[in-house]
């Protein structure tokens, strides 16, 4: 409950138009809710809104494009390396720079694409790239893994046509 309280201090000094609501005022607001074990419940007033992600990056996108950037689609088959030894402070071992990357394009071809820096961007499939490019194994540099696997997520829809209506605070 303290929590919530102090969210909610913290939200309207910011100028967010949030209300603490007991069980009782939550029940006369939204008399379908059950209320049975509920302590005390924040609302927001207004400019509750929604985030689309997708919208976002495809926007990012077509900027880039707009700019010269060339998307490429293909899955990435395995990293190239060259050697150095011109580490600064450390002349004695030889490392491994990532200097291209091997895809297989959606029609079977192989396309080999030669870089200075390399961001890793696959998404959920991160870990597993960034694997093909030697993080997480052996030592040196990129002795660390990427922490990213897939994870299943479910997206559940309900059809309720006698529902609460647009008031609904979800």
């Amino acid at each position: 409950v303290q929590r919530i309280i102090e969210n909610v201090k913290l939200q309207t000094s910011l100028g967010a138009k949030v209300e603490l609501l007991s069980p009782e005022k939550l029940k006369v607001k939204f008399p379908w809710l059950n209320t049975e074990d509920v302590a005390i419940a924040s609302h927001g007033l207004e400019n509750e809104g929604w985030f689309d992600p997708w919208s976002l990056l495809q926007a990012f996108k077509r900027k880039a494009i707009y700019l010269g950037v060339e998307f490429l689609h293909g899955e990435v088959t395995k990293f190239g390396f060259d050697e150095d030894n011109e580490v600064i402070g450390d002349d004695s071992t030889k490392y491994e720079n990532l200097r291209r990357v091997f895809l297989k394009l959606p029609d079977g071809t192989q396309k080999s694409i030669n870089f200075a820096i390399c961001i890793i961007a696959a998404g959920a499939m991160s870990g597993q790239v960034a694997r093909l490019a030697g993080m997480g194994i052996g030592t040196g540099p990129r002795v660390a893994p990427l922490p990213v696997v897939p994870r299943k997520r479910y997206v559940h829809v309900v059809h309720c046509p006698e529902g609460p209506g647009m008031n609904t605070p979800l």
